[in-house]
């Protein structure tokens, strides 16, 4: 089967049971919903996510447990690089939600009789199975989220490249710390 596609020059997507309409402007509550997504959609985790974990962090480090302190750090570096649940439970739960660049997809893209003054969850989600029922091109709405959110495409060229050097001079200060504690 071939992928559905975005029309981008319509600037429609038409699937069997629905049509929608790309908008280029948001409501603020959609806004304050795009808002929280775009930090899951470059690093795999949310505002919320990243900041428990820097409270644990800080925490850890302030009892004198710095090697733990690292070790949060190192295994949110590693779920972010392969996208994996974290098993701390914190992060995105890729098995029980979609993407983020699926749901910021079905910000920008509005059905007919929608409305948009209050975002609700389960609309987006119907589109996003929607989508995932008849086949939408991923490429596609990555394409429309990219061109949309400022940085995105630079975030996660970023992350890609960052991520292993970080990772393994965290994995030598932990090594340097823990040869330490065993003289």
């Amino acid at each position: 089967m071939t992928p559905l596609r975005i029309d981008f020059e319509k600037a429609q997507l038409k699937t069997p049971d629905h049509l929608y309409t790309v908008n280029s402007s948001l409501t603020i509550d959609y806004y304050t919903q795009f808002e929280l997504l775009q930090a899951a959609a470059a690093y795999g985790y949310t505002f919320v996510d990243i900041y428990g974990q820097d409270e644990q962090v800080i925490q850890l480090y302030n009892e004198g447990k710095s090697a733990e302190a690292i070790t949060v750090i190192v295994n949110r570096r590693q779920n972010m690089k392969n996208m994996q649940v974290p098993t701390n439970g914190m992060g995105l739960k890729i098995d029980k939600r979609h993407h983020a660049i699926l749901q910021i997809a079905g910000l920008f893209l509005i059905e007919e009789n929608e409305d948009t003054r209050k975002y609700k969850q389960e609309v987006n989600d119907a589109k996003v199975e929607d989508w995932l029922t008849n086949g939408v091109s991923y490429e596609d709405l990555f394409t429309l989220v990219v061109k949309i959110v400022p940085g995105l495409l630079t975030a996660l060229q970023e992350v890609s490249r960052s991520i292993s050097v970080v990772e393994n001079q965290m994995k030598s200060e932990l090594s340097r710390s823990m040869s330490g504690k065993e003289k």
